[in-house]
């Protein structure tokens, strides 16, 4: 769906714009390896951790979380697994 995107893509950005602060500069091998260095990471689509050893780099099963919009506010719903 359209919000799926729009979740995934405000995903990526928060971790590009963490990794390019936690690189301090533009350089792709800095900017690779603070991605590496990311661990729990607050995003639309949960926690996301990263690490050059994983395969499965991103959301961690435990980490996907489910809000609903109650009264203007965030509330977290549930927990996927």
């Amino acid at each position: 769906s359209s919000i799926s995107m729009a979740m995934s893509g405000a995903s990526y950005v928060t971790v590009v714009v963490d990794a390019m602060n936690r690189a301090g500069e533009l350089d792709r091998e800095k900017v690779r390896a603070a991605m590496h260095a990311i661990t729990d990471l607050p995003s639309t689509q949960g926690l996301l951790s990263f690490s050059a050893e994983n395969p499965n780099e991103g959301v961690q099963l435990g980490q996907m979380v489910l809000y609903q919009i109650k009264g203007g506010q965030f509330e977290l719903t549930q927990v996927l697994e």
